[in-house]
């Protein structure tokens, strides 16, 4: 949403045909069994609004009608649906230490290095973290530490440009 006003913490609800394209990749990839503990620590959703259009959680709808998943959310928004309503980024490793097996999200663009360095403290060994990122987040010297230290196993690039500002209600484009 470059030019224009960002929403408020930089919330932008993933279509859930893109989660389900991505899923559908990593699982062919991926023992789906492997997978029973899910978080997704920037949930979204909302009571419906004025100002917000997605009043439901993609991620977490996506993962309960397609793989019968129940994924524990977390969310910084007060008006999220997510079960958890605190900043990830305050979540105390100590308390969610290796509990899941994977840790799914969209996250604000300028914290997601903070975002996938804290969700590699949740996982449990060899598990997973899958974010969806702009493709020019693996550029630059800033982030050399992290791919250094945790190289993505797989990068899946669409092969559209993402539309992450449609109302769901009209259809028109924000």
């Amino acid at each position: 949403n470059r030019g224009s006003v960002r929403e408020v913490s930089d919330y932008y609800a993933t279509p859930q045909n893109v989660i389900s394209d991505a899923l559908r990749k990593f699982f062919e990839l991926e023992y789906i069994d492997s997978v029973k503990d899910v978080l997704d620590p920037c949930a979204g959703g909302n009571i419906e609004n004025e100002t917000h259009h997605y009043t439901d959680m993609p991620y977490v709808k996506v993962l309960q009608e397609e793989y019968g998943m129940n994924p524990d959310t977390m969310d910084v928004r007060e008006d999220s649906l997510a079960d958890v309503k605190m900043d990830f980024l305050k979540a105390s490793p100590d308390i969610y230490k290796e509990r899941y097996d994977l840790v799914i999200t969209n996250p604000p663009f300028a914290i997601a290095e903070e975002v996938i360095r804290h969700s590699l403290e949740f996982c449990r060994n060899g598990k997973f973290v899958i974010m969806l990122l702009r493709l020019n987040f693996l550029e630059g010297l800033k982030r050399k530490d992290l791919f250094d230290n945790y190289m993505p196993k797989y990068i899946f690039v669409h092969r559209k440009r993402i539309d992450f500002t449609r109302n769901l209600k009209t259809g028109k484009h924000g």
